[in-house]
């Protein structure tokens, strides 16, 4: 494999910039308390990253061109926003800057950033192991312990729950592990997301011990797309393994089927799916009769409906979206509601634009294993998308960080490492 330059790096104190960096961008990803879903939240890491980039680097990273372009990009989208709906949002900017930021962290300091993010998500990882095993012990001894240190102040926590940074319990899925994020289904989708960024930089291509561990503690989400995403790894790897060996090949694949049928088939997998695809209530009620109201802004909406909803929105505005507009108030929703369909949710809000660019960095994160292994790149990419579809990632850094590092493989036209240390 070939790898971009290495870079020296003074490790007595950017190092633990990038730590903290990490311990922040979990905080924030967790969206566990008001601070960290707020403007001021982004404000202290665009600030805080500005003047690291200002320290080490000048302001030389300023004249990137790529970064120039993708500033511009943003620059232009907002305007178009404003002028197209005539609402001026925060939020817009938070995503921009948020954006931006991250380009210029991966494009300047490459896997001494990207590895001690990932780094600090594995750790996370393994602090929630001890708490998960209390939990299925005694859930409620659990949460008693953990009470005093219940910094929400969400209107989660209105309902019983006890979410601190390290280890969260959430009220209505007691018995599924939620580590240290929002719920157990955004748990899984970081646990994949380690998973896949492991296996292709830090194992290269290779599976270890580690990993193992990973892919068996993420089955304790007991979430429906985590465990879509684990059966795509498993197909993945018995492809790449056995691709000559077409016996093996198939015992495997039949094993792996076998496997899945009884679990897709449970209560919690096949019973959400039906109600996603088949009833659909929520879509038909919520939105195309309008019957919202602040009475019932508890209503949950199905995935399946809020990308409905979303494509609904966009057909007069496909490419660029609808942007920070009044968002879901302006469908009858009400603007409070939240759509758990990450995808659906950059969908309406950039179009298609929004996506192709996404699809673009995740092109140039993917390995380039040539034409005979197209198949595999597609399984990766299908791994690292479908956590997207149950939850709303447009503010997740992880997410962002993968497909930033896919922007920089392709700039530099490498395609299977980012930059190192001599």
């Amino acid at each position: 494999m070939s790898q971009l330059p290495r870079i020296s790096i003074n490790r007595n104190w950017s190092y633990w910039f990038f730590v903290l960096f990490g311990l922040y961008s979990v905080y924030l990803s967790a969206a566990i308390a008001e601070f960290a879903i707020s403007p001021q939240a982004i404000l202290v890491l665009v600030l805080f990253t500005t003047a690291f980039l200002v320290k080490r680097k000048g302001v030389g990273w300023l004249k990137d061109r790529l970064g120039i372009w993708l500033a511009g990009l943003c620059l232009f989208i907002e305007t178009y926003h404003y002028i197209s709906t005539g609402v001026f949002t925060i939020g817009s900017l938070k995503f921009f800057a948020l954006i931006i930021m991250i380009y210029h962290l991966v494009n300047q300091f490459g896997r001494h950033f990207t590895d001690s993010l990932f780094k600090v998500m594995y750790s996370m990882t393994l602090v929630t192991i001890p708490f998960y095993i209390f939990q299925i012990v005694d859930v409620n001894l659990l949460s008693a312990l953990l009470e005093p240190f219940n910094f929400s102040v969400t209107s989660q926590s209105d309902l019983g729950g006890t979410y601190v940074f390290f280890f969260n319990l959430n009220p209505w899925q007691p018995d599924r592990n939620s580590g240290f994020m929002w719920e157990a289904g955004a748990f899984g989708a970081m646990i994949v997301f380690l998973l896949v960024y492991r296996y292709i930089f830090i194992d290269r291509m290779s599976i270890t011990k580690t990993s193992m561990f990973l892919f068996a503690y993420a089955a304790t989400t007991i979430s429906t797309t985590t465990y879509m995403a684990l059966f795509f790894c498993l197909f993945f790897l018995a492809l790449q393994r056995n691709r000559k060996n077409v016996l093996k090949l198939s015992v495997y694949l039949g094993v792996t089927i076998l496997l899945v049928i009884p679990i897709y088939n449970s209560p919690f997998m096949k019973g959400k799916i039906d109600k996603y695809l088949d009833q659909n209530v929520d879509y038909n009620q919520i939105y195309q009769n309008r019957e919202y109201t602040e009475a019932n802004s508890s209503a949950s909406i199905g995935r399946f409906a809020g990308l409905l909803i979303e494509v609904d929105r966009v057909k007069n505005r496909p490419i660029l979206g609808y942007g920070w507009d009044d968002d879901y108030e302006v469908v009858g929703i009400g603007n409070v509601w939240s759509n758990p369909n990450g995808l659906a949710v950059l969908l309406g809000k950039f179009g298609l634009l929004g996506i192709t660019l996404i699809l673009y960095g995740l092109n140039g994160f993917i390995p380039n294993h040539g034409s005979r292994r197209k198949l595999e790149s597609l399984m990766i990419a299908i791994v690292i998308v479908l956590p997207l579809f149950s939850n709303p990632f447009q503010y997740n850094i992880v997410i962002w960080t993968m497909i930033m590092i896919g922007w920089v493989n392709i700039k530099n036209r490498r395609r299977h490492q980012l930059q190192e240390v001599i």
